[in-house]
């Protein structure tokens, strides 16, 4: 019998999830591709682009669609530093501020969807493993210290 491979289970997940956001806030302009960024943003509020995407982990080249998706929504602005004229501020408008609330709360309770049904003692180990799961995924791709041994 073939192991289980987690990483379906977690894609599954994420694509119900990016299925789920689409449907509630796609049509005003966050998608699965915006809102991570949106989240984000509203919690580090004038963080750069390149300090954006290194936290969330994605490509400098997906970072900057997304983000001038959300600008041009108007979710989002890009200005100068004050104290650095090289670098760019990244933060949240009015109405970005008042849409994240509402898609943190779809979130919050999706969240609380998936965990629906499991014994209470299980919800915060499940969550602090799959934490921690993405973590090691994270780490082993930066530091490159991953490799597979064929056993055929």
């Amino acid at each position: 019998m073939e192991k289980p491979l987690l990483g379906k289970w977690v894609a599954m997940l994420n694509r119900a999830t990016h299925m789920h956001v689409n449907s509630h806030f796609g049509k005003e302009g966050v998608g699965a591709g915006q809102y991570p960024f949106l989240l984000f943003i509203g919690r580090c509020g004038g963080c750069s682009q390149d300090e954006i995407a290194r936290h969330l982990c994605f490509d400098k080249g997906t970072t900057a669609r997304a983000l001038k998706k959300l600008e041009d929504a108007g979710f989002i602005t890009r200005t100068v530093s004050s104290k650095d004229h090289r670098r760019n501020e990244v933060n949240l408008t009015e109405k970005g501020r008042k849409i994240r609330l509402r898609v943190r709360k779809l979130l919050e309770a999706w969240h609380d969807k998936h965990l629906e049904q499991l014994p209470e003692e299980s919800k915060a180990l499940i969550e602090k493993s799959i934490e921690k799961m993405a973590m090691n995924a994270i780490a082993a791709v930066k530091d490159h210290n991953f490799t597979y041994q064929n056993q055929e």
